[in-house]
């Protein structure tokens, strides 16, 4: 019987599983129940195993919580170190009674199922490294064992086996396949190790039934318990270590600070406190009760496991083999005693059980510390397995059966270093020379992890965290890399998660984040291409050297022929882009990118290096013709301008990470001083990519194309209520706003292009023209003058080195970012008018002062101008970066707004191309007269935002339609207090909608 026999599949309830399962894996873990299940590995209980002195110690200069694998391991470690240390070692229960003493007897590493993923995220070197980790546990088991003695050997039954993993699903082995030939790419000394096998004969050779493909490679095979019992026997008997004290029963209810900087922790136990100087937390699937800010990020799954009489028929292996057996999705996993009995070690059955529909939330294992119950599910698939899957496998027979907590991560990488304040809520003091740490989170395959873990830990405690050797990697496994990385990792898993749940999981508030999320990444790619030629692009650099140095009018046409690339996307996005919907266009844009990318990144000629240019440019013209008009129409008016805001501000983000990426490669000889630069933009295209896909289509844009119930359903999806339908009175009031909204725009009958000309009430003309000033009036600021030259005009306008020029470019970049940040406060607070003649007045002022002070041609005064440069960034921040590309988007009607987007972002870059052909030019024959030049347009738009640019803050989508309904020179701006032409909800009285209760609107707005 297949797994998939059992799986949920519809998308709606595998979204309400999921919500479920988040939020139980947030709850704190609490401490082990007091009475487990009894595992098989524990049915001789080690002479140790309820052992605790007589009054527990009142200080240790290190408390290590846990006494599993880890724990231990970390214990050894510590005093092979320092024999006279005193540590002491608490259990809530019985000494390894945890995973350690309950798991399926593995010691297996199957490296190259996530080795792709290692590789993406810690590169070459990296990933190779922490497969190597992995694959040397089992020789440091060896080692210890040996070390212990052949007596140690033998009762731990550590063996070496060959791992057979069997797959019972094409696509799965399929996928395992390619990555095992990934990874013997680059580990080719394991080709003769790592073998596999498919076709019609695997029952023979493998004695499975059904099975499509099977891998096989070296594995181990042990009996944890007592090898853990062996060590703590050792250090417990050895008068070299008379301050090692073990403390079975003894559970840890709290942890709070000292005054005592020696011993700066106190640990609350229900037999008394221990003050420690150093904590170490080895709790695995309940580090989060100790430690609250791991919760959601370490979380508890509890496994079945079970001991079978073996079949009659079934050879007695366990001396050379262990088993995986691999589904779509999950496995289970066995081992086989190598004695002459041969019992079976089964495990598993989660994925089966969790997706079955017949374990209810609170039952099931993900989030569950209740290894004092079975799971029922779980161990009826087990009770299965053997028949089901072997060809000699009738007859087995459970003899015990028990459960065990795992820990998992939200990464899939264990939590191992230095535990900081935000996860623990204490703080030791400055003073102290003492710590918290933490090594958890082994994801159900901690024998591949835990002893050399522990080794690591116990180096960090005593020499520091930058001091531990370079054998164990902390590119995987740093706390803090790990902490500081959990956002970015997060959006990439929930992208991952959004794209096998089903897009139906994204709701409410998370699926405005999730559309934000996205717009925002565009944009950050928009920025990052932005900047990144300034500090690449020379004639004697390496890119001179690659591209027979370029003079200033080729620079020129090198980083202006992007622009054109955008103003190409953009008008295929006026032809098309009403056709292949918001969505579908942003991922076509992502994609361009990527493809434009590899032609770049590869160029070894100007042809190709321009053709790559153009490429890039191209997809950059779909997203910004499309990101803003998407976002706009899914957004909360009441939020609109601060959510758009966002992307002025991770524009700039982008273009700083370009700036100081191209600074820091500067000083790398060769061809990858430019090439990484180049190649970098894929990684944000991807993940645009990666995150839209989920997403869904913008209500407006399926009304348009007559999707309606379609559009009903999103609506209902970012309504603020998880169980919000079509059919919530807030939706149904919705959906018939936009509706009647495009029934008033489309009563002439289809589109045809000569209506971006008209007049009449709805005043297109003047729509399209405003959105094309607006972009026109952005490009003729300056701000491109900077953007993109900004080391060429600090190095040939104010006479500074092209090192300074270059950090300088980079500050200029951080001063554009904190600029930025203001909108996001003020735009739906003052309005888009105000910080755009806030922002015009004050970019006039500082070119103004900078060219007075060029003009004087002195060091004192060349500085003095750069400060004005710093200035000119924040008021560029504050409204001419952001309000261009989201005012076309928000001045358009839902009919045009496609295409009014489309050919504001033409003109923008068509400009910016103008721009970026003419400053070279105009800074080596004017210098700082150039800024004399922009200082005038700057002034020139104060008057003309005034008098004609309409306030649209806070308004619906559909009040635009109103906009101009006061008609004159000036649509009614000029007369109107604010600019404001429409009032809010005034389509709403226009199109006379019938709305029971004002708070039927409001509610929705909260969105």
């Amino acid at each position: 019987m297949d797994e998939s026999d059992h799986r949920i599949s519809e998308p709606e309830a595998i979204s309400r599983l999921c919500d479920a399962l988040a939020e139980k894996a947030t709850r704190d873990p609490g401490l082990p129940p007091p009475n487990p299940t009894v595992s098989s590995w524990q049915s001789v209980p080690h002479e140790l195993a309820n052992y605790r002195s007589a009054s527990l110690p009142s200080k240790a200069e290190v408390a290590i919580i846990g006494s599993g694998m880890t724990g231990i391991s970390t214990a050894y470690h510590l005093l092979q170190e320092q024999p006279d240390l005193s540590v002491t070692v608490l259990e809530a229960r019985s000494l390894a009674s945890g995973a350690t003493g309950r798991n399926g007897g593995h010691c297996k590493e199957v490296p190259y199922v996530d080795y792709a993923e290692l590789k993406a995220m810690y590169g070459k070197e990296g990933a190779m490294k922490i497969v190597r980790f992995r694959l040397s546990q089992l020789d440091a088991m060896f080692d210890i064992a040996n070390k212990l003695g052949p007596d140690v050997v033998a009762s731990s039954m550590l063996r070496r086996v060959e791992g057979v993993d069997i797959y019972f699903d094409r696509k799965v082995y399929e996928q395992m396949k390619a990555r095992l030939a990934s990874w013997l790419e680059d580990f080719p000394e394991e080709k003769d190790r790592w073998l596999s096998f498919d076709g019609d004969n695997l029952d023979e050779r493998f004695g499975a039934i059904n099975a499509v493909g099977c891998m096989t490679g070296p594995a181990g095979a042990l009996w944890p318990y007592r090898l853990v019992g062996a060590v703590t026997s050792f250090l417990f008997k050895n008068q070299r270590y008379p301050n090692f004290t073990l403390e079975t029963n003894t559970p840890v209810e709290s942890i709070a600070t000292t005054a005592v900087p020696e011993y700066p922790f106190k640990i609350k136990t229900t037999r008394g406190e221990i003050n420690a100087r150093h904590v170490i937390h080895c709790t695995n699937g309940h580090a989060g009760h100790l430690l609250p800010g791991l919760r959601g990020k370490l979380f508890p799954v509890r496994g079945q496991m079970t001991l079978q009489a073996p079949p009659p028929a079934f050879p007695r292996v366990g001396g050379r083999h262990s088993w995986l057996l691999h589904y779509a999705p999950g496995y289970d996993y066995m081992t086989q005693s190598p004695t002459a009995s041969g019992e079976l070690y089964l495990g598993g059955g989660l994925l089966t059980a969790l997706l079955s529909g017949k374990v209810s939330v609170d039952d099931a294992d993900v989030g569950n510390v209740r290894d004092d119950q079975q799971s029922d599910e779980a161990l009826k698939i087990l009770e299965r397995v053997m028949e089901e899957r072997f060809r000699n496998g009738k007859g087995a027979a459970v003899l015990n059966k028990w459960t065990g907590v795992m820990g998992f991560t939200i990464d899939s990488s264990p939590i191992v270093g230095k535990v900081p304040y935000s996860v623990s809520g204490r703080d030791p003091g400055v003073s102290s020379s003492g710590g918290e740490w933490v090594a958890a989170g082994f994801c159900g395959h901690g024998m591949a992890y835990c002893w050399l873990t522990g080794k690591a830990v116990a180096e960090m405690v005593l020499k520091g965290e930058e001091s531990v050797g370079n054998w164990f990697p902390t590119e995987q496994s740093s706390t803090g890399l790990k902490f500081g990385s959990f956002l970015a990792f997060c959006s990439f898993s929930w992208s991952a998660m959004f794209l096998l749940t089903g897009s139906s999981r994204l709701k409410g508030q998370w699926l405005s984040w999730a559309i934000t999320a996205a717009s925002c990444q565009g944009f950050l790619l928009l920025g990052y291409d932005q900047g990144l030629m300034s500090g690449i692009i020379g004639a004697n650099n390496q890119f001179g050297k690659d591209f027979n140095h370029p003079d200033a009018n080729l620079q020129g046409i090198i980083t202006s022929i992007y622009d054109i690339g955008c103003a190409a996307g953009s008008l295929g996005s006026l032809l098309v882009g009403d056709r292949a919907g918001r969505k579908l266009m942003i991922i076509l844009g992502g994609s361009t990118m990527i493809l434009g990318t590899a032609i770049l990144a590869s160029s070894t000629t100007l042809a190709q290096l321009l053709v790559g240019r153009i490429v890039t440019g191209i997809g950059n013209g779909f997203n910004s013709s499309n990101i803003p008009a998407y976002q706009s129409e899914l957004c909360d008016p009441s939020k609109r301008g601060m959510l758009l805001s966002l992307q002025g501000t991770v524009t700039i983000v982008g273009l700083c990470i370009a700036y100081w990426l191209d600074f820091g490669f500067s000083y790398v000889d060769g061809p990858i001083q430019w090439r990484f630069p180049v190649a970098f933009q894929a990684f944000f295209a991807i993940c645009l990519v990666l995150q839209m896909l989920p997403l869904p289509e913008t209500p407006r844009y399926l009304i348009l194309n007559n999707q309606n119930d379609s559009a009903g359903v999103v609506l209902a999806r970012l309504h603020p209520s998880k169980d919000a339908t079509p059919d919530h009175p807030d939706v149904v009031y919705m959906r018939r706003q936009i509706e009647t909204g495009i029934e008033m725009e489309s009563a002439g009958g289809p589109f045809r292009y000569k209506e971006l000309l008209a007049g009449g009430k709805v005043q297109n003309l003047r729509r399209i023209v405003l959105c094309m000033a607006v972009n026109i009036m952005q490009q003729f600021t300056g701000s491109n003058m900077i953007n993109y030259y900004a080391p060429v005009v600090y190095q040939q306008t104010m006479g500074l080195s092209r090192t300074l020029s270059l950090i300088l470019g980079g500050c200029t970049s951080l001063t554009y970012l904190v600029g930025s940040i203001i909108p996001l406060w003020a735009m739906d607070r003052f309005g888009r008018r105000t910080l755009l003649m806030v922002s015009a007045s004050g970019l006039c002022l500082c070119f103004s002062l900078a060219a007075i002070l060029l003009s004087r041609n002195t060091k004192s005064s060349a500085y003095g101008a750069t400060a004005m440069v710093f200035l000119f960034q924040i008021f560029l921040g504050i409204g001419f970066l952001p309000v261009p590309w989201f005012f076309p988007s928000e001045v358009t009607t839902t009919r045009i707004r496609s295409k009014g987007q489309a050919l504001a972002s033409f003109i923008n870059w068509m400009c910016v191309f103008t721009v970026v052909q003419i400053t070279p030019i105009a800074i080596s024959n004017i210098q700082w007269r150039t800024f004399i030049i922009f200082a005038v347009f700057c002034f020139l738009w104060i008057p003309i935002v005034y008098c004609f640019f309409p306030e649209t803050s806070q308004l619906e989508l559909e009040d635009i339609d109103h906009l101009f309904d006061k008609g004159g020179l000036t649509g009614g701006v000029f007369t109107s207090k604010g600019g404001r032409t429409v009032q809010r909800h005034q389509h709403e009285r226009e199109a006379d909608l019938r709305v029971t209760g004002k708070e039927q609107v409001t509610e929705f707005e909260h969105v």
